[in-house]
């Protein structure tokens, strides 16, 4: 795929925090009486006067039950409406009061500011001779958009969202670049919503187009081949005074070409007759092939349906009918798709399919195993593999008949993201952070397995100051549950209680992977 796409490669885990803090607390916290002290439902007495909040007598009746919803008028959007607009100021105003006189907020809110004072890149994405990736210095409410003209030029600004919107609210959203290198569309994000609207830049004089696209939302941008105009998904524009407040119902994929009002993008693909479904487009490194994937909410299994991009009017034919299993298209090779897929693999395998022959059945290509494969790409000539164990993420390079060939090179124990490329360039980037290290930038070579560093934040503390220990212990039924155990290495050789922060999660099929945290990094100190 583009060096656009990314993959993330979890390692599964429930996070237990150690925080130092004086062990009297916990013994306090923690004698006495084993039962459990009944809950006092009334409210303390803090000197808190909440503002009086309006009912409505507004009851609706859903299928034979009544149900009442006296505060339905605060779902109005807060731009529009002066009433919830007082209310939400109202109610800020006494947080902030009750928040300002916190004891010790001040002095962890400056170790925090110092934890978060570095500066971070993101995984650069290859168009053409260009890398595109953000940089943010540290305290920067948004994250800046640069460009190198090669791997060894000049950084430019392309885009600062932190100059659109006075509150520093508008943020740049999704951004993809033309497979040339010679345009970037990118999606603008207001006040934390997620509609977007998409613009495009010319990034050679740094002009944004007049082009303007509005209500997309949980869309991809795929470029055509030629790099003339993208597909996107978007819904129908809401009824006036409802802009914010509609349902996701009836999601449409369209093609805008530049230079073109959005009034003229051509309709590519819906489905009224299931307006659950979502649609959203991939085209192959190559430009040959447009695959959409259809899907409802946040289940993974999905149809699929594809179409040739000749330059001629884009046919769409089913590739795979039914939401029945997941499918991740992870590159091309001519008319061969390459898919990730839990089709006859519950821990996922890799197959093809025929782009020509969509109708034929998937073909094996790696087969499943006992470790989960996560994620893959085709990077240069070779697919890099993740596999997600008990324990750790690997990666694997594989040939492209499916034989491997070696592991790519990972710093540690931690996550890895990124390893977007093309068929036929070995080049590619990831980061890779743990769970008390950022976020580092790798380039990485398939062809070579050399894998250097692009950028490294500058810490304002030793991380070999701090143990990460992997531990299991058995659920109610017996499962094995994975954790980590993160605290200062001093505390190992303690043997009375420490304070905890323990963290769990679960839920979409998503695994909670290691990752940098400023905020519990102030409180494991």
């Amino acid at each position: 795929m583009r060096a656009l796409r990314r993959l993330i490669w979890p390692l599964p885990a429930l996070l237990a925090v150690i925080a130092a803090a004086p062990a009297s607390a916990v013994a306090a916290a923690t004698s006495g009486d084993a039962t459990p002290a009944a809950i006092d439902a009334t409210p303390p007495d803090n000197g808190l006067h909440y503002p009086l909040t309006r009912r409505q007598d507004l009851v609706e009746d859903h299928f034979g039950v009544k149900v009442t919803d006296p505060y339905r008028w605060l779902e109005n959007d807060v731009r529009t409406d002066p009433a919830v607009r007082d209310w939400v100021g109202r109610e800020n105003d006494l947080t902030r009061r009750y928040i300002d006189d916190l004891p010790g907020r001040d002095a962890l809110k400056t170790r925090m500011q110092a934890l978060f004072a570095h500066g971070r890149f993101t995984v650069p994405r290859k168009a053409g001779t260009r890398y595109f990736y953000g940089y943010n210095k540290g305290l920067q409410n948004q994250t800046p958009l640069y460009v190198r003209e090669g791997l060894a030029g000049e950084q430019r600004l392309l885009l600062d969202p932190n100059r659109w919107a006075r509150d520093g609210a508008s943020a740049l959203a999704e951004w993809t670049p033309s497979p040339d290198g010679r345009f970037l569309a990118y999606g603008v994000q207001d006040a934390g919503s997620d509609w977007r609207t998409l613009r495009v830049l010319d990034v050679d004089s740094g002009k944004i187009l007049d082009d303007k696209v509005e209500w997309v939302k949980f869309s991809q941008t795929a470029w055509d081949g030629r790099g003339e105009g993208f597909f996107y998904s978007r819904y129908a524009a809401p009824v006036a005074g409802e802009a914010y407040q509609s349902t996701n119902s009836d999601q449409q994929l369209y093609y805008h070409r530049i230079g073109t009002p959005q009034a003229q993008d051509q309709l590519i693909y819906a489905t009224p007759d299931r307006p659950g479904l979502s649609h959203t487009a991939q085209v192959t490194s190559d430009g040959r092939w447009l695959i959409v994937s259809s899907f409802a909410g946040m289940d993974p299994r999905r149809e699929l349906h594809v179409a040739a991009l000749d330059g001629g009017p884009v046919r769409l034919r089913m590739l795979v009918k039914g939401l029945a299993n997941d499918w991740r298209l992870i590159g091309s090779r001519g008319s061969t798709l390459y898919f990730v897929t839990d089709r006859k693999a519950a821990h996922m395998r890799l197959v093809t399919l025929d782009a020509l022959r969509p109708g034929r059945s998937e073909k094996p290509l790696v087969a499943e195993r006992a470790d989960t494969l996560a994620g893959g790409s085709l990077v240069g000539n070779r697919f890099i593999l993740a596999y997600m164990t008990q324990s750790e993420t690997v990666a694997e390079l594989v040939e492209l008949d499916g034989r491997k060939v070696g592991d790519v090179p990972l710093p540690g124990m931690g996550t890895a993201a990124g390893f977007g490329g093309r068929d036929g360039d070995p080049e590619t980037f990831f980061s890779f952070s743990g769970f008390v290290t950022p976020a580092s930038i790798y380039r990485f070579d398939t062809a070579s397995q050399q894998a250097q560093l692009f950028a490294q934040p500058d810490l304002p503390f030793n991380p070999a100051d701090y143990g990460v220990e992997q531990v299991s212990y058995p659920s109610k039924d017996g499962t094995l549950i994975p954790m980590t155990i993160l605290r200062k290495k001093v505390l190992a050789d303690h043997a009375q209680a420490v304070p905890t922060i323990l963290y769990g999660y679960g839920g979409f099929n998503i695994a909670l992977t290691p990752g940098y945290s400023a905020t519990r990094m102030a409180w494991l100190e």
